[in-house]
Order: structure tokens, then sequence, then C-alpha cells
């Protein structure tokens, strides 16, 4: 069992659902395309159950933690999902239900032949940073995977 260890509280949490595992992306055949097969490694950092606090360290946010649990469900589903380009070098996808929208950033990259999504931080967006989102277009992750693998670049929206 993978444990986070709450340096406030003394409290332990289990964040055995946040370990590395690889997820099978299939991208359906389309016309004279064939179908194609991706098994990438999908980690997480810390941001998805911590907080940043002006002036110390990242600690422990319960919330986040609790909304974690939804990770590895939102990542193996990732190629249906709508995702979006930040405008930067990583993507957003979403998971929204009436009572709130949970953002899920991530960063695709190849390494030794191998394909790798990290997802950077996951929250629900306070009403105060509404006006901070970035700019946003659509891709659909079999493109980024597919420009990833190959080393073609993805351009950020204009």
């Amino acid at each position: 069992m993978k444990e986070f260890l709450d340096k406030i509280t003394g409290a332990i949490y289990d964040i055995s659902h946040l370990e590395k595992h690889v997820v099978e992306y299939v991208q359906i055949a389309r016309g004279e395309k064939p179908e194609i097969h991706y098994s990438v490694e999908v980690s997480y950092s810390n941001h998805c159950y911590t907080k940043s606090v002006q002036g110390r360290a990242r600690i422990f946010d319960l919330d986040r933690y609790e909304q974690s649990k939804l990770l590895p469900k939102i990542m193996s589903e990732l190629m249906s999902r709508e995702c979006r380009h930040t405008g930067r070098t990583n993507f957003v996808t979403f998971d929204i239900d009436e009572h709130r929208t949970y953002e899920v950033y991530f960063e695709v990259f190849k390494k030794d032949g191998k394909l790798y999504i990290r997802v950077q931080s996951a929250y629900i967006r306070g009403a105060a940073f509404l006006s901070s989102r970035p700019a946003r277009a659509r891709i659909r992750l079999h493109v980024i995977l597919f420009n990833v693998y190959h080393g073609k670049p993805i351009h950020p929206p204009r």
C-alpha cells in the first residue's frame, strides 16, 4: 500500500489508487487508416492531493484527496473524453456533474520509445480562480498520442 503522511495532523492516507499503471488506449480504424494501439504509463503528481499555501510547502488537502479517487477511471476513459490544449505544453480534461467541474491537467511525453502521461494536477476550480483559466482549444487524445509518439509538434492554440 502506498501511503502519504500528513505532517500537520499525523494522519496516514492510502494513495495506492495513484500508483503508476499502464492504460491501453485504442484509436479506432477510420476509412483506410488502421486501428492503432497505444500502451501508456500513467503517473500522478502530489498536486492531485495537496494544495499550495502561500509561503509554505504544499500541504495535504482532504477534498483533493477524495476527488483523486476518480483519477484512475478518468484516465482510463481519456480516449473518449474531451481534451483541451491549455496553450502551454500540457492538456486538460474535465469531469463534470451538476455540482462541480473537476479539472485534470496532464502532460504527454515519450522516453526511450515509450509513451507516458503524467497527471500534473487535478482540482475543482474555486470561484476566486475562474478568471485565471488558460485559453483552451479542443484536441483529441489520439492526436496527442500520435504526434508525441512520432515526434511531431503540437502547436498551442493562437
